[in-house]
């Protein structure tokens, strides 16, 4: 019974953890329409933000 209470939650934490990536990289897409060149220091941080994100998920999932 407890195995499959913690495998809920943890499949409501990767959905979680997806989700919070995918918006993300929504915004990202967002700013990299803007060819001005305003918001570079934005997107640069987004990406590092998203790219250490999905590392980490990927960690959690190899650990699970």
């Amino acid at each position: 019974m407890q195995k499959q209470i913690d495998e809920a939650r943890q499949a409501r934490d990767n959905e979680k953890t997806e989700n919070e990536i995918a918006d993300k990289e929504a915004r990202l897409a967002y700013l990299m329409r803007d060819t001005s060149g305003g918001n570079a220091m934005e997107i640069a941080s987004l990406q590092k933000e998203i790219d250490e994100a999905k590392q980490g998920y990927t960690d959690s999932l190899v650990d699970q």
